[in-house]
Formats: structure tokens, sequence, C-alpha cells
């Protein structure tokens, strides 16, 4: 029992009702990902300020209210690309942002078989447009989606982005420089979570390269949050595939925060710090890290797995003595017995 009153098990129920506040809207993502909709679509005007909202609000890590933008958004626009018409290519395009913002979402609030759906939309709308930037971000996800299987997959993902990387490098423009840099970030993770750490710097450092060429606004840019900050971010998560959080806690001293884009990639930084340093031991300082990423962040923190041990292991480290009060309240949030 902590100070408020609480016990453990009423902490444990009260995040599974918080993470059941999410069933209804994640239904209906589901549904609109697989069901054969009818009926009126909507404007395109109106399904591009969806979509504007629906960017805003996953960044901003309003997963809930982003989620029933979706639903509605992905029904709007099957019914639209049933209907044919000289505006398919545009509602492709929609549909494709719709998709990878979706599968954030999804995969954030713990859905990640669901999020496949969405990347299987994903790819089938960037092959019938056969835009290169966009076959490209139909790898970008795949390539996450199988690093994150394991060592099975690792391969694979390497595999999938590299090829993609090749097939988008000699096109021209702001959106397939931006979706080649990013498939440098996805294949440099992909290498890190398999132990290949030469070849992960490889990649990270090529990313760089090519974030400081692309100074120009494009939509891949702004949805896979391509830039010298998010190559930061990412060289910190490698780090700790690699179990280096020494090097991981050093490379964060290298990112400048603020400017790393969105609540959402700024709430993972932090997530990152503040398990790098609760391997190193550091727990006073991981606590206020991840802290932070709470801040940004609360249901992506509360329910990470390996967030939610760095925390158990703290505790742990502290039992002999009293655990702190911050801690104890970051444990307590989580369910973590404390």
């Amino acid at each position: 029992m902590d100070g408020s009153g609480h016990t453990i098990g009423a902490a444990a129920r009260s995040a599974r009702l918080s993470r059941g506040l999410s069933l209804e809207v994640v239904a209906g993502v589901q549904l609109a990902l697989l069901d054969s909709p009818s009926g009126d679509g909507l404007p395109h005007e109106v399904m591009r300020a969806d979509l504007e909202r629906l960017t805003e609000r996953r960044q901003a890590y309003q997963l809930e209210d982003a989620a029933r933008i979706a639903a509605r958004l992905l029904t709007g626009l099957r019914i639209s690309r049933a209907a044919g018409g000289r505006e398919v290519p545009e509602v492709l395009r929609l549909l494709v942002w719709t998709c990878y913002e979706t599968r954030n979402l999804i995969r954030d609030l713990g859905y990640p078989d669901l999020a496949l759906l969405a990347d299987g939309v994903i790819q089938r709308a960037a092959e019938e447009l056969a835009e290169p930037a966009l076959l490209a971000v139909a790898a970008f996800a795949r390539t996450h989606a199988l690093a994150a299987v394991g060592t099975a997959a690792f391969d694979a993902a390497v595999d999938v982005g590299t090829s993609a990387a090749d097939a988008v490098r000699p096109v021209a423009g702001t959106e397939a420089l931006a979706a080649y840099g990013s498939l440098h970030l996805a294949v440099g993770f992909a290498f890190a979570a398999a132990g290949r750490a030469v070849d992960s710097a490889e990649r990270l450092a090529a990313a760089q390269q090519v974030a400081l060429r692309a100074t120009g606004r494009s939509e891949v840019g702004r949805h896979l949050a391509f830039g010298v900050a998010n190559v930061g971010v990412h060289r910190v998560s490698a780090a700790l595939e690699l179990s280096e959080p020494d090097q991981a806690v050093r490379a964060a001293g290298q990112v400048t925060v603020a400017d790393i884009p969105y609540a959402a990639r700024r709430a993972s930084f932090w997530a990152d710090l503040g398990r790098a340093h609760a391997a190193l031991g550091h727990d006073d300082q991981a606590v206020v890290a991840l802290r932070r990423a709470e801040h940004l962040a609360p249901l992506r923190v509360r329910l990470h797995p390996l967030v939610r041990e760095a925390v158990a292991g703290m505790v742990g480290r502290a039992q002999r003595a009293a655990v702190g009060r911050d801690l104890r309240g970051l444990a307590y949030r989580m369910g973590v017995p404390h």
C-alpha cells in the first residue's frame, strides 16, 4: 500500500480499466480495417482535414481521440476507393498516411496484430499507386514490423529495408530523400536488434548524412518524423538494443530535445534514456527521465514492458531502503509491486 491508501491490487485494476477504455475505439478501428463499408463517403476536403487532425492527435499522443478519427476516416476512404473515379490516386495517398498513423497509434495501445492489418493496407495502396516514395514508406513500416518479431525475422527486416532503400535512392525529390533516410534508420535499428553493432552504426551514419541534406518539407518527413534529431533518438534506441546503456546515455547527450518533433518521439527518447540510466544503476536520473516520458505519453510508458521491467528493477534495488516517493508513484501508476 502506498501513501494514497490504495493497494497494489487496486492499482493493477486501475491500469486494466485505463486500457479497457480503449477497447471500444480499438474495435471501431478493427471494423474499419476489416469490414466492407457501405453508404455515402465523406467529402474529400473533410477527409483531408480528418487526416490532419489524426496526425496531430497521434503525434501529440492523444491516442483515444486519434483512434476515433481513424475509424471514421478509414471507413470514408474505403467507400471512396470503392466508388472509383478520377480522385482514386488522391484517395490512395490519403489511405497510405491514414493507415500509417493508425498503425502507430494502435500499436502503442498494445495491439501489434491489428497494426499489421494496417501495414497490409499501406502496402496494397502503395503498390496500386506505384509511387516510389510511398512504396518506400510501406517497406519502412514492414521493416519495423519484422524487426519487432524477433531473431527469426531480423534478416528479413534488413532485406526488406535494404532493397527498398536501393530502389528509392536514385529517385529525385524531397519525398524520396526523406523515405531513403528513414529506411536507413529502420535497417539500422534492425541491425542493432540483431546485435550487429558495426552495421547498425553505418546505417545510422548514412541516415545522418541524408538528414543533413533533407532540408525541404515533405509528407514523408512529417509523418515519419525524419530529421537530424530523430537520427539521434534512433542512436539511443539502437544502443539499448545492443545492451550498451552507457553508449545510450552518451548518444542522448548529443540530442537537442527541443528539436525532436512531436510529443510521441520525445516520450520515446525520455523513456529510452530512463531505461539506460536504470540499467546503469543511476536510479534518480532514470526516474526523472521516465517521469518526463510519462508526462508526455502516460499510456505508452505505463504499458511498455521494458519500462515496467526497468521500474521493477529499481524498486527491487531500493527494497533495503525506503523506496523514493517519485519511484513509488511511478511504480504505483504502472501497477508494479512496490
